[in-house]
């Protein structure tokens, strides 16, 4: 797997208002100055502090990057149609929890920048925190076969756990050595396909600060669970627990948003775990978008094919 694959998918966004009114988007966090370890949580809110209406038109998500590392990033589409909408005077806030036992960042000592924004739109804003390095985090490898007892040497070196494995490819959490200088040491070794960040982040919540319009996402409409193993080579598997029963569409779209697979399409019953796999037998390496989809809102998650 390349290192683009795990660099966030920001599928088909745009960001429009019916009257070209951008918005204003303000970051802001829980704190200025964190211990070691210790979680950041930021927000991001866009207000509508115009007179006209504002639509998110295909995928809408609100987006942070931490120092130069472009982690922060969420998959919502409004629905085809409708749209959805932020009303003058209301709001649609992001909140996300920065775990750096997850993230390996800080990944340097002192002052930090954090960016807020909203792709493909001119609103932004930037704040300023201070934390210390950390070391730790979690890594994705690659290795061929054959390879197996080379990388458990070098996995028990470095006290590494397992939390993800498939095939010749898995997930390390790590702790006490700094992230970035393991990628550096072994990105480049025989051993090794590939050894990249593992970087995969969404909000703790989402939502608004009036009711909106019926076009407007509700989030908790439905709940899609991590895809497991993650990355896989063919099949992986998921489940998603509605609060009502409905009609939904889980479909697989590739990279540049053409759709390659429709997992299921029907009626499930509300309250009940409903468990699916896919199956990209046929399909080439890279990363994917996993959609599922009511009447009013689509959520996806990243997932990643490994041959």
């Amino acid at each position: 797997m390349k290192k683009r694959f795990l660099l966030v998918l920001l599928l088909s966004f745009a960001f429009y208002s019916t009257s070209n009114a951008q918005g204003k988007l303000t970051i802001t966090s829980d704190s200025t100055s964190y211990c070691y370890g210790q979680p950041i949580t930021l927000k991001i809110e866009i207000l509508n502090d115009s007179d006209s209406t504002l639509s998110f038109y295909s995928c809408p998500g609100g987006v942070y990057k931490f120092d130069e590392f472009n982690v922060g990033n969420y998959i919502i589409c409004a629905g085809d149609p409708p749209t959805t909408e932020i009303n003058p005077g209301s709001s649609i806030t992001w909140l996300w929890k920065v775990e750096p036992s997850k993230l390996g960042i800080p990944n340097k000592d002192g002052e930090h920048t954090v960016i807020g924004y909203y792709p493909f739109s001119t609103i932004a804003d930037t704040i300023k925190i201070s934390a210390p390095i950390y070391y730790g985090g979690i890594i994705s490898v690659g290795f061929d076969i054959g390879m197996e007892n080379e990388v458990s040497k070098i996995r028990d070196s470095l006290g590494a756990i397992i939390i993800n494995s498939y095939g010749s490819s898995q997930i390390w959490q790590i702790q006490g050595h700094l992230i970035d200088s393991i990628i550096s040491k072994y990105k480049n070794d025989s051993r090794f396909r590939y050894v990249e960040h593992s970087i995969s982040v969404e909000p703790d919540s989402i939502f608004t600060s009036v009711e909106q319009n019926k076009s407007t996402f509700p989030v908790k409409d439905f709940e899609l669970s991590e895809v497991f193993p993650n990355p896989f080579n063919s099949t992986a598997n998921f489940y998603v627990t509605v609060n009502r029963t409905q009609n939904i569409l889980i479909d697989i779209f590739n990279s540049i948003g053409q759709k390659v697979s429709t997992v299921y399409k029907g009626m499930i019953e509300a309250n009940k775990r409903t468990s699916f796999t896919i199956n990209l037998n046929v399909a080439a390496s890279g990363v994917y978008l996993l959609s599922i989809r009511n009447s009013k809102i689509s959520v996806g998650r990243k997932i990643f094919l490994l041959k």
